[in-house]
């Protein structure tokens, strides 16, 4: 599955006006949060886009770990602006909730249930092209600005959820290394270790022979799905239940989220071959 394009470099920030000027962007809108709002990163956005004269609204008010009436008023305000582009400057927060103001307007129509995944949302599939979203993280760890994930608190359930689908991807990171100066030492700390561990546990080839060799090291294990104890006649009920998976689902290649009889036998056929 393809992943955001992505510019990486010292003070690539400030060609963010110049990819706007080439996108004939005519209303943007520029996603941040009150602390980066004051701060380098944001400077560095505004005078790129005052020199190539393009028009643009900020919204500053995001909240650090959205919470579902944070996330209704960023779209709330967002939705008569109307805006071509998205920015989005900040951290995954930020990201995300730009994702969201995104999303809701071009279905302006839409209680923000619908897109949220089942079961604690109607999981309505997003059939429509978005508006383009530049994001430009002043974080390194969350990953938001590669991602079709955006997550927030569901405040009366208490629970954490959101929305996934791969049009909600950024078209482009910028990941400036200077834009990461001003975060504190604690946030770095911790998302320097969240990137380790991610790194550990997803190490592809080596991590996959290592679990190999140890599961073959214990002796006769159960393989496939019939040795843990399922049946060919579970199947069906195996499919309905990761049917709600939604946030998974939707991220996955091939899937045919959109025509759910096709998706079903998709599924029984992997169900199938890992009997």
């Amino acid at each position: 599955m393809a992943a955001s394009s992505i510019r990486f470099g010292e003070g690539v920030t400030r060609e963010v006006g110049m990819d706007l000027k080439n996108m004939k962007a005519k209303n943007v809108c520029v996603v941040t949060d009150p602390t980066v709002d004051s701060l380098l990163p944001m400077q560095h956005v505004r005078e790129s886009l005052d020199q190539e004269g393009i028009t643009y609204t900020v919204f500053n008010r995001v909240k650090i770990e959205p919470k579902d009436y944070s996330v209704m008023e960023a779209i709330e305000w967002a939705r008569p602006l109307n805006a071509d582009v998205y920015v989005a400057v900040g951290g995954g927060s930020v990201i995300d909730t730009a994702k969201l103001m995104n999303l809701y307007s071009v279905y302006s129509e839409a209680p923000l249930s619908d897109f949220i995944a089942a079961p604690s949302g109607a999981g309505r599939p997003i059939d429509r092209p978005l508006r383009p979203l530049i994001a430009i993280p002043t974080t390194a760890g969350t990953g938001s600005e590669t991602t079709g994930t955006a997550i927030f608190d569901l405040t009366a359930q208490r629970a954490k959820t959101g929305v996934a689908h791969r049009n909600l991807k950024p078209l482009l990171g910028i990941c400036d290394p200077l834009n990461t100066r001003s975060m504190p030492a604690a946030a770095a700390e911790a998302f320097g270790v969240d990137v380790s561990n991610a790194a550990k546990s997803s190490a592809g080839e080596i991590l996959g022979d290592a679990i190999r060799e140890f599961l073959y090291k214990l002796g006769d294990q159960p393989t496939g799905l019939k040795a843990l104890g399922f049946k060919d006649g579970d199947i069906d009920q195996l499919v309905e239940g990761t049917l709600p998976q939604g946030r998974v689902l939707k991220l996955a290649p091939g899937l045919k989220m959109e025509e759910q009889e096709e998706e079903k036998e998709q599924l029984r056929r992997l169900f199938e071959d890992s009997m």
